[in-house]
């Protein structure tokens, strides 16, 4: 991310709005597939929500560029990458998610497609 940053990569940004509580489900234990987004773009292997300890940010949207911290146990809304996801956004294996204390999510991939799992999201918010 820093490097995208660094290069003035050009952006553009995009919003993942809860339109209604309970709108992101995260996978259940017995679930292959919790809320899933596809996209064709440059994206972090993992988002911290807006309500994190830094949000991921761009730089537009009201927010400076940041590649945004996490802290795990926070109950803010974490977006990871799905690896190995179908074109659908089916299957795959969720990235490993940060443990410990706060995290600086500092890494980005290039994809044709991607699929991004709602890992962590407050059911109760919108």
């Amino acid at each position: 991310m820093t490097n995208l940053f660094a290069a003035q990569t050009t952006l553009a940004s995009t919003r993942f709005t809860e339109r209604f509580a309970g709108a992101f489900t995260t996978r259940g234990t017995t679930d292959d597939t919790g809320t899933r987004f596809l996209a064709h773009i440059y994206l972090p292997d993992m988002v911290a929500g807006s309500d994190a300890f830094v949000p991921t940010s761009g730089g537009d949207l009201g927010l400076p560029q940041s590649e945004g911290v996490y802290v795990p146990g926070s109950g803010t809304l974490l977006l990871v990458r799905v690896q190995g996801a179908a074109a659908d956004g089916s299957g795959g294996t969720p990235l490993a998610t940060p443990t410990g204390g706060p995290t600086v999510l500092n890494s980005a991939r290039a994809f044709n497609f991607l699929s991004l799992l709602v890992f962590r999201a407050e059911p109760l918010a919108k």
